[in-house]
């Protein structure tokens, strides 16, 4: 997760690139500047510097960075949707490892073996080889794991719309989340915001599935996990930010803000903020006006799709962010307001209902 300086280390490596005879030497840089771009996302410049180690193999003995190099090579070239090329690049990575017996990088080929065939809806026995890679890589290969238990997410999810137990759902959904922690972690910005709309998805299906014993059970479970959090937690505007992160969890709300009543000049303030700045100044104007309009009647404020709701058409941010579902919850003790939590949803009409 050390971007900064990986960036700045290999800007003194580059430096020194004029000063050293043989290209050879740089490949080890060039395969980490293709890792890097892969990682961002930009799958087009990572395979130009993947592409110059390949084009290597035959004329330098090089193993150890041109296998890696096609392992991401093919890694690249799934997410551009290029399949053919993918199962290529892959079938010679693997022959020259089989030929030349370094199976250091076995584990990265059977799971790109394993990708391809989720990707032609091969599922068959994919269940059981995809935990036998997780059992092997979970100590020592933590990218990996992240990237293959994705993968087994996104085959449990695809079983659940096949008809299968919904179980399945549940355990898709705990992946994922170990994958979020691990990328987030490594700061994969990229593959981050992948988990994340998986996620969404998910939670989405999942609310779809439940039936209201199970709804019951899943609030009786956030409160009871929100009291295992805050005995725990000292900080109030920890508290805050956990709070806010819990409910868009459970509910699949996308943004979620706290807002404090200042006692003293009646201001409302943004406090306890689980989301990026530019997500709260899109909201802001609209989020005062439905707590003031909480601070007035003390009770919760819901809209079920509120781009087409003649009761927000006034609103401009409701237009300009084309807000869905809206859930504004005021916080109050011994008959006084202390604030509000304020949920929306600009992908989902009716996230949210009176159970909420």
């Amino acid at each position: 997760g050390k971007t900064e300086e990986f960036e700045s280390l290999l800007k003194k490596v580059l430096s020194l690139k004029k000063k050293v005879k043989g290209d050879n030497k740089f490949l080890p840089v060039v395969l980490s500047q293709g890792i890097q771009k892969y990682v961002k996302g930009d799958y087009k410049v990572a395979l130009s510097y993947l592409d110059k180690i390949e084009d290597t193999i035959g004329k330098q003995n090089l193993l150890e960075r041109q296998i890696p190099a096609m392992i991401f090579k093919s890694l690249c070239l799934l997410k551009m949707d290029k399949k053919e090329s993918a199962q290529r690049t892959i079938c010679k990575a693997k022959e020259i490892m089989d030929n030349s017996k370094m199976f250091l990088y076995r584990g990265e080929i059977e799971f790109i073996e394993l990708l391809i065939e989720i990707h032609d809806g091969r599922y068959g026995k994919v269940d059981s080889k995809i935990k036998r890679i997780l059992k092997k890589i979970r100590e020592h290969q933590r990218f990996l794991y992240a990237q293959v238990l994705v993968a087994f997410a996104d085959v449990q999810y695809n079983a659940l719309t096949r008809g299968k137990r919904k179980e399945l759902l549940s355990e898709s959904l705990a992946y994922l989340n170990e994958a979020k922690s691990i990328f987030k972690e490594i700061e994969a910005q990229v593959l981050l915001v992948d988990v994340n709309e998986k996620l969404v998805q998910a939670y989405e299906t999942l609310r779809n599935t439940e039936t209201p014993i199970q709804t019951e059970k899943k609030y009786t479970g956030m409160i009871s996990k929100f009291g295992d959090l805050i005995k725990n937690i000292n900080d109030p505007e920890q508290l805050k930010t956990t709070f806010i992160s819990t409910a868009k969890t459970i509910t699949g709300a996308e943004r979620g803000l706290f807002f404090m009543l200042d006692s003293d000049t009646n201001e409302l303030i943004v406090t306890g903020k689980d989301i990026d700045d530019a997500t709260i100044y899109d909201a802001k104007e609209f989020s005062k006006s439905v707590i003031k309009r909480v601070k007035k009647t003390r009770k919760p404020v819901i809209a079920y799709d509120a781009i087409s709701e003649k009761t927000f058409e006034s609103y401009e941010s409701v237009r300009i962010n084309k807000i869905r579902s809206i859930l504004c919850i005021p916080i109050v003790t011994d008959g006084k307001v202390l604030g509000a939590l304020y949920l929306d949803s600009r992908r989902n009409p009716r996230l949210f209902s009176k159970e909420e």
